[in-house]
């Protein structure tokens, strides 16, 4: 919730726009309507559908697959506008330290959160998916 204060001081003139946010963390996520993009930066065949089919599932909008950027242990997740709660979401599910999240304002992009998928994701998505 620090988070949505501080995004409120920086992008609305006067402060916050509204109350903290309560509640089940999955249901924010879903209110933040996310548009993703992922991009598979591992050596694992199809990493990234089976990475989209399992946050389609939790109710986020997988909208994009970006070219891989090159091989990458980590995994990283880029926010391009304010959608704080989702960001949060992925943060704990894929387990991303501070040097893994990249904040890179632009509104002009196609989607709100681009996820780099890296090595340390490789063997952790869900079975079924």
């Amino acid at each position: 919730d620090l988070i949505r204060i501080l995004r409120d001081e920086i992008f609305v003139p006067g402060g916050p726009l509204s109350p903290l946010a309560q509640g089940d963390p999955m249901a924010l996520m879903q209110s933040d309507q996310a548009r993703i993009r992922i991009i598979n930066n591992t050596y694992t065949a199809g990493l990234e559908e089976r990475t989209a089919s399992f946050l389609t599932a939790q109710g986020m909008q997988v909208v994009e697959y970006g070219s891989p950027t090159g091989a990458s242990s980590t995994t990283k997740i880029i926010l391009y506008s304010s959608k704080l709660y989702a960001l949060r979401y992925l943060v704990e599910m894929f387990g991303a330290g501070s040097q893994q999240i990249i904040i890179q304002l632009d509104p002009a992009s196609t989607v709100d959160i681009e996820i780099r998928i890296g090595e340390d994701w490789v063997g952790r998505v869900p079975a079924g998916y």
